[in-house]
């Protein structure tokens, strides 16, 4: 599965830049596929043909989001293959909101896979449960 992992081990960063979003600072990250990426590794092979950026809190330094094109391009009106976004909980917890994985645009780089995958995550709540230990008579 794909994931900032997948990224930080197989691509070339550059044009580091700062932003806020969501009231928080970010450090942007481009991204580009290692010119010599060649994995027969099946989960990570994907990110041989994918280029985008990366969004890292600058306080917390997680990666809070995500976005990988298809490279080259295929001409499609969006070549975005990949999303993923992360919301900060008011615990300093960070959890996934968003993911998108679109592999019909190019199949052959998705191990032959075509499907468009969404998963959205909302209104997340934190839930404290107590214990109450019995007293002995």
């Amino acid at each position: 599965m794909l994931g900032a992992y997948v990224f930080f081990l197989n691509s070339v960063f550059s044009n580091a830049r700062t932003e806020i979003r969501n009231g928080r600072e970010m450090i942007l990250l481009d991204f580009t596929p290692v010119p010599s990426l060649a994995s027969e590794d099946k989960s990570t092979s994907p990110a041989a043909h994918l280029a985008g950026t990366l969004w890292i809190d600058a306080q917390d330094r997680i990666t809070t989001r995500i976005v990988a094109r298809i490279t080259p391009p295929t001409g499609a009106p969006d070549d975005t293959a990949f999303v993923q976004e992360f919301a900060r909980m008011p615990e300093g917890v960070w959890l996934s909101t968003y993911l998108r994985l679109d592999t019909s645009l190019k199949p052959e780089y998705f191990n032959g896979e075509a499907f468009e995958w969404i998963r959205e995550r909302k209104n997340h709540q934190h839930f404290t449960v107590g214990i109450e230990i019995p007293k002995q008579k």
